[in-house]
C-alpha cells in the first residue's frame, strides 16, 4: 500500500513539472530591426604649390630727337615737349605668401655722365598705381629722380596676384649743354623684391 503511493506521488510530481514546464513564459529577446548607427571620416585634400615673383612689361622708350644747337640754347624737356617714355611694368605675384613686394629702378648713369641731364619717373596711373605704401599702392604724385642708386617706386603689401603699373619716364637737359651728335642711350634697371633695404625710394 505504502508502495502504490508512492508511486502515484512520484507520477504526480512528474506530471506537474511538465505542467511547470509548459507554462514557463517565453523569454524576451532584442528586436533585430532596432536602429544603429555609427560615423567615420575621410581625408580629402588639396595641394598647392607655390608660383613665383615675376615683373614684365617693361619696354625700350625714345624721346625723339633734337638738334645739338636747340640743346645748346635751350635744353630739352620731355615732358614739357610731350615727349614722355611710358612704362607699364606688370608685377605677377603668385608665391602664395604675404604679398609683400617692391619695384625698384636704376639708371646707367649715361643722360647724367654725359649731357649733365636729369632723369625722372613719375605715376601716370590711376589712384590706384601710384608709387605703393601699401596694398591699395598709396596716393603719391611725387616725381622722383631716376640716378645710379636704386629708387623705389613701388612698395606693396597684401597684393596678391596681377598689379598693373603706369609710369612716364621724363629727361631734362639744361640749356649750354654742347651735345655731341649721336645717340645717347641711357638703360633702366628695374628690380623686383620682396624686401625694402634701408635708404630705398629717396631717388639719388
Amino acid at each position: 500500500m505504502n508502495k502504490k503511493i508512492t508511486a502515484l506521488s512520484s507520477a504526480a510530481f512528474a506530471g506537474l513539472a511538465v505542467l511547470a514546464l509548459a507554462a514557463a513564459p517565453t523569454a524576451a529577446y532584442a528586436d533585430d530591426s532596432a536602429t544603429t548607427s555609427a560615423t567615420g571620416t575621410s581625408n580629402n585634400t588639396l595641394e598647392v604649390t607655390a608660383g613665383g615673383l615675376n615683373l614684365s612689361g617693361t619696354t625700350n622708350g625714345s624721346f625723339g630727337s633734337t638738334t645739338v644747337a636747340d640743346i645748346h640754347s635751350s635744353g630739352f624737356d620731355s615732358k614739357a615737349s610731350g615727349k614722355s617714355i611710358s612704362e607699364q611694368p606688370v608685377v605677377s605675384d603668385f608665391s602664395g605668401d604675404t604679398g609683400a613686394w617692391t619695384l625698384n629702378v636704376t639708371s646707367d648713369g649715361v643722360f647724367a655722365n654725359q649731357l649733365g641731364a636729369d632723369l625722372s619717373i613719375s605715376d601716370s596711373g590711376s589712384a590706384a598705381d601710384k608709387f605703393a605704401t601699401s596694398a591699395a599702392l598709396g596716393t603719391s604724385t611725387e616725381a622722383k629722380t631716376i640716378g645710379t642708386t636704386a629708387t623705389q617706386v613701388a612698395n606693396a603689401t597684401n597684393a596678391n596676384g596681377v598689379t598693373n603699373l603706369s609710369y612716364a619716364v621724363d629727361l631734362s637737359v639744361p640749356a649750354g649743354t654742347n651735345a655731341k651728335t649721336q645717340t645717347y642711350t641711357d638703360t633702366l634697371t628695374w628690380t623686383l623684391g620682396t624686401s625694402v633695404s634701408e635708404g630705398e625710394g629717396e631717388g639719388k
